[in-house]
């Protein structure tokens, strides 16, 4: 399925209560409003780089239509070897992660799951002169300098964010299930933090989709 199929798929849903789109609590609760989404709009849930055929589909919540909580977009250690070998940003993992991406707000202003609803979705596809894209690039050339001067110093990473605010860095792991430890970020033998790195898309970039 393409970039528009899914955007046609997920605007007939727009506006619908789970409820009505016949979600349950525990659906809710073990997929999550992402992992619904794709589900329901016909996708199959892989670890391909982009969730489409040719884009990505990103969810987030709104609470009294303001969003409310940042986007994971990928993990940092996919990208270190990029980041070290100054890979431009139009050529970057991350940069055809992001280039056409569909938002969709997650409308979560009620206490009960089942009247959550998914919102009008945005299409956007990034150019190389367009002030979003201007501005993503200056915060991923910016927080990649930092890391390599990390790397290159061999100190520990830490939260990074982007001049304009619509880039960061910042830790997104889980406790291995058998050890109920971090996996460490290691990068040729040094350890980075003893727990993974993601990049996030900022609050104040959604406001200004």
């Amino acid at each position: 399925m393409n970039t528009e199929d899914a955007f046609a798929e997920i605007s007939k849903i727009s506006g619908k209560t789970f409820k009505e789109l016949g979600l349950t609590d525990d659906q809710i609760n073990k997929g999550g409003t992402g992992q619904n989404l794709m589900l329901m709009i016909g996708l199959t849930l892989t670890g391909d780089l982009l969730d489409t055929t040719d884009g990505e589909i990103k969810s987030t919540m709104f609470v009294n239509n303001k969003p409310k909580e940042t986007v994971a977009v990928t993990q940092l250690q996919h990208l270190l070897e990029e980041i070290v070998n100054k890979t431009d940003w139009e050529k970057s993992s991350l940069y055809k992660k992001l280039y056409r991406t569909i938002y969709v707000p997650v409308h979560k202003d009620s206490k009960n799951p089942l009247d959550w609803y998914y919102g009008e979705p945005v299409l956007l596809e990034h150019s190389g002169t367009g002030d979003l894209s201007t501005r993503l690039k200056e915060d991923y050339e910016f927080i990649a300098r930092k890391i390599r001067v990390i790397i290159k110093n061999n100190e520990q990473i830490h939260t990074i964010n982007g001049p304009n605010s619509f880039l960061q860095i910042r830790t997104k792991a889980s406790k291995s299930s058998s050890t109920g430890e971090y996996t460490p970020m290691v990068y040729k033998g040094h350890q980075l933090s003893n727990k993974y790195y993601a990049f996030y898309l900022r609050k104040d970039f959604l406001y200004n989709i």
